[in-house]
C-alpha cells in the first residue's frame, strides 16, 4: 500500500513539473522598440582613431606605419552659421577653412605601368658541370626569406565619398546646419565634384589632395630643399601621369611624414605612393593622425629615406638611424671592435659617432673625413664591389678595363712590400689573374646595398656594411691558396671564408669592407673585401 502511494506521489510531482515547464516555454517575450536603441557618436574623431596597430615578430618587415597613432584633443567651436560664405575655427593645429565655392576641375591621367631596368648579363657554361639549380632573374630583388608573407589577411575596407566626407569634417569641426559633409567639403576647395564623378570610390590620390589643402590652409609650407633631394634621388617610382597639383601633393605629403607609401623592394631605398590605389578608413584615419598631430608623423632621413622606428634590430644603438627598407639582417651581426680576442678592445668610433667625434688622423677630424669623401662614395664602393664578384677566368684575365679598374681604386699596401705599393699591386693583381684561369672561377653579382649610416672605424680602419646578392657559378675550390690568397675574388689582404657552396646558387652575402680615405684628394679606395660567410650561416640564417 505504501508502495502505491509512494509511486501515485512521484506521478503527481512529475506531471506538475512538466506542465510547469510547458507554461515557461511559452512565455511571450516583450519586443524592444526601435526608439529604446540609441547610437552615441563618440564625443571627436580620436575615439574612431585605431588605437592599437597590430605586433610584429621580431623578423616582421616593416613596410608602414606601425606605431599607435592618436589624434590631438580637438576643440569644438560654437557658433557656425549657415550661410554661403562662412570661416570655421577649431582649436588645434589647423586654425582655419574659408568656405568659398567654385574648385577647380583636374585633369586625370591614368599612370602607365612602370618600367624595368635590366642588367645585361650573358649567360656562362663553366667548362665543369657543377650541380645545377634554379636560380631567380638577374634583375629580382633579393626574396625576403626572413619575412614570409602571412597565409590569409580580411579584406580591405574601402572608404566611399560620403565616409571620407565625414572624417574630414569630424577632424575638423566643419559642421553647417543645412549642408552635407560632401556640400561642406566642395564649398571649402578640398573637393572637385568632377574627380568625385570620374570614379565611384575615391583613390589615394583624392585623399592626398584633399590633406595637401588642408595642410595648406593650416599655414605649412613645403620643405622645398627635402623635396628637391627625394626628386634627385628618385625616391619616389610611380608618379607618371600626375598632374602638377597632384605631384605636388605627394611629394608634399611625403616629405612632411605624412604618408609613407609602400617600400619597392627590401634595400631599394625608393617607395611608390599607389594613388591609383583604393583607401580605407584605417590608412585615411592614419594620414588625418599625422596632419594634426606632428609628433606622429615618419622621419626620413636627409637624402629622403624613410626611417624605421619599431621592431629594430640588435646593435640599433650603434646607428644613426635604421631604414625602413633595411632588414634587420642587415644590421644584426657584430661589429670588428666586437670580434676582439681577450681583454683587448681597439680603438674605435662607432656609426652614430663617426660625424662628431673629436678623434684626428693626419691632422683631419673623422667628421672632416668622412665629409671629404663625397657624395657619391657609397655608389663607389658599390660599383668596386660589382667589379670584384663579377669576374668570368675566360674574360676577365683579358679584360685591361678590369685590370685599370682595380688597380686605380684599391689603395695599395705596404705592409708585405715597404714603399712599393703600386707596384706590389700590380704583383696580386695578376697573380689573383692566373689563378681564377687554374680554378675555373665564375663569380656574378646582380645587387649590393649600402648606406651611409653603417661607417664606422676599428684599430685605424675604415669600414662601411654592404649586403651583396651574388652566386659562384664555378670554381674547382674555394678554399685559400695561402693565408692571404684566395681563389675566388680579389682582396688584396684577407678573402672571404665559404661556406655550404652549391655551384650557381644564389647567396646573401653580408660584409665590411675596409675603405681607405684620402681626404687630401678628395677620394675613397678601397683596401679590403671581405665576405662573411660568418654573418649569414651564424648570425642571420640561424635566426629565421
Amino acid at each position: 500500500m505504501k508502495r502505491e502511494v509512494f509511486c501515485f506521489l512521484l506521478l503527481l510531482l512529475t506531471a506538475t513539473m512538466f506542465f510547469s515547464g510547458c507554461g515557461g516555454c511559452n512565455k511571450k517575450r516583450t519586443p524592444v522598440s526601435s526608439e529604446e536603441i540609441t547610437l552615441t557618436p563618440p564625443a571627436d574623431l580620436t575615439e574612431k582613431m585605431p588605437t592599437k596597430q597590430p605586433e610584429l615578430s621580431e623578423n616582421a618587415m616593416v613596410t608602414g606605419r606601425v606605431e599607435p597613432t592618436v589624434a590631438p584633443e580637438v576643440t569644438k567651436t560654437p557658433g557656425v552659421t549657415s550661410k554661403p560664405e562662412t570661416e570655421v575655427t577649431k582649436g588645434g593645429e589647423i586654425p582655419t577653412v574659408t568656405v568659398t565655392p567654385g574648385p577647380e576641375v583636374v585633369e586625370i591621367t591614368r599612370i602607365p605601368a612602370p618600367t624595368v631596368t635590366q642588367h645585361p648579363k650573358e649567360k656562362i657554361t663553366p667548362t665543369e658541370k657543377p650541380k645545377t639549380t634554379s636560380v631567380p632573374e638577374a634583375t629580382k630583388m633579393p626574396v625576403n626569406t626572413e619575412n614570409p608573407l602571412p597565409t590569409a589577411t580580411p579584406a580591405p575596407q574601402y572608404l566611399s565619398w560620403e565616409r571620407l566626407a565625414a572624417l574630414v569634417t569630424e577632424a575638423l569641426e566643419l559642421h553647417v546646419e543645412g549642408k552635407s559633409d560632401l556640400e561642406l567639403l566642395s564649398l571649402a576647395g578640398l573637393l572637385n565634384k568632377e574627380r568625385m564623378k570620374q570614379r565611384k570610390l575615391p583613390e589615394k590620390l583624392d585623399a592626398y589632395l584633399i590633406l595637401y589643402q588642408l595642410a595648406l590652409k593650416n599655414g605649412e609650407a613645403p620643405d622645398s630643399l627635402l623635396e628637391e633631394t627625394v626628386k634627385q634621388e628618385k625616391r619616389l617610382t610611380d608618379l607618371s601621369g600626375y598632374s602638377r597639383e597632384e605631384t605636388e601633393a605627394v611629394y608634399f605629403l611625403y616629405t612632411k611624414g605624412i604618408a609613407e607609401g609602400s617600400s619597392d623592394g627590401l634595400y631599394s631605398g625608393t617607395r611608390s605612393m599607389n594613388g591609383r590605389d583604393r583607401i580605407t578608413e584605417e590608412e585615411f584615419l592614419g594620414y588625418i593622425n599625422r596632419l594634426i598631430g606632428r609628433k606622429e608623423r615618419r622621419s626620413l632621413t636627409k637624402d629622403g629615406q624613410l626611417i624605421r622606428t619599431v621592431n629594430l634590430p640588435e646593435f640599433a644603438e650603434y646607428y644613426s638611424y635604421i631604414l625602413e627598407d633595411y632588414p634587420n639582417a642587415f644590421y644584426e651581426w657584430e661589429f670588428q671592435f666586437m670580434k676582439s680576442v681577450g681583454d683587448y678592445v681597439p680603438v674605435y668610433v662607432a656609426p652614430k659617432e663617426l660625424v662628431d667625434s673629436e678623434k684626428r688622423l693626419r691632422g683631419f677630424s673623422y667628421g672632416e673625413i668622412l665629409k671629404s669623401f663625397g657624395k657619391d662614395y657609397t655608389e663607389f664602393v658599390k660599383d668596386y664591389l660589382f667589379h670584384t664578384f663579377n669576374v668570368d677566368y675566360r674574360r676577365t684575365p683579358g679584360d685591361r678595363d678590369w685590370y685599370g679598374y682595380m688597380y686605380e681604386n684599391n689603395a695599395g699596401t705596404v705592409s708585405f712590400a715597404g714603399m712599393n705599393g703600386p707596384e706590389y699591386l700590380k704583383f696580386r693583381i695578376n697573380q689573383y689573374l692566373s689563378d681564377i684561369q687554374d680554378n675555373h672561377t665564375v663569380l656574378e653579382c646582380d645587387f649590393v646595398a649600402t648606406d651611409p649610416s653603417t661607417v664606422y672605424t676599428s684599430g685605424g680602419e675604415w669600414y662601411v656594411r654592404c649586403y651583396m646578392h651574388y652566386r659562384i657559378v664555378s670554381a674547382d675550390s674555394t678554399e685559400l691558396v695561402d693565408f692571404y690568397r684566395g681563389q675566388v675574388e680579389f682582396s688584396e689582404t684577407f678573402v672571404g671564408d665559404y661556406q655550404n657552396v652549391i655551384p650557381g646558387e644564389w647567396r646573401d652575402g653580408y660584409l665590411d669592407v675596409i675603405i681607405r680615405p684620402e681626404p687630401d684628394v678628395g677620394k675613397v679606395t678601397v683596401r679590403e673585401v671581405y665576405l662573411s660567410d660568418y654573418a649569414y650561416f651564424t648570425r642571420v640564417k640561424k635566426r629565421k
